[in-house]
């Protein structure tokens, strides 16, 4: 487990002991009004375990608050701000790669192609096998990028893309 996940888990449980002993009631209290086993409150108030959501709206109910109060840890959290794709290995996917370096730099796209077309030339090219939904998503991302233009297909709901 990660450091961050046991301090989540660690300030949540704090959070439910707090409240709880405002209330004035025992774990066992607790765990009985939201079905839980009296050494479950234990462990989840020490940070042992980590509630799944349907524990903490229970939780929340029971003592009286919206479950999004429970969610309000006095924890520093870093708020991702760059939401560009990241991938395990921190390369392009096979696919952003073939399409970019290999097809975009040729005459290939001098002429509107469909996803179709781009999944056949990657296939019978350069021996990749490309999913319709990736190549959508990489045809767009170059659209919006403005390297590509849509236009519609005579399909309805289909696009071409050409440079």
């Amino acid at each position: 487990m990660r450091n961050r996940d046991k301090r989540i888990q660690i300030a949540f449980g704090a959070l439910i002991k707090r409240i709880r002993l405002e209330r004035k009631w025992s774990q066992a209290d607790l765990a009985a009004a939201v079905n839980m086993e009296s050494n479950a409150i234990s462990r989840l108030e020490n940070g042992v375990i980590a509630p799944n959501v349907n524990t903490i709206v229970a939780l929340a109910l029971a003592l009286g608050k919206h479950p999004s109060e429970l969610l309000k840890l006095d924890l520093k959290f870093e708020i991702n701000t760059d939401f560009t794709a990241r991938h395990k290995n921190g390369k392009p996917s096979e696919t952003t790669h073939v399409i970019r370096i290999l097809l975009l730099e040729t005459d290939f796209f001098n002429i509107a192609r469909s996803v179709s077309d781009v999944i056949i030339q990657c296939k019978k090219q350069y021996k990749v096998i490309l999913k319709s939904p990736a190549t959508s998503g990489v045809l767009s991302k170059l659209r919006e990028e403005r390297k590509l233009k849509r236009t519609p297909s005579h399909v309805r709901g289909r696009y071409l893309y050409h440079s």
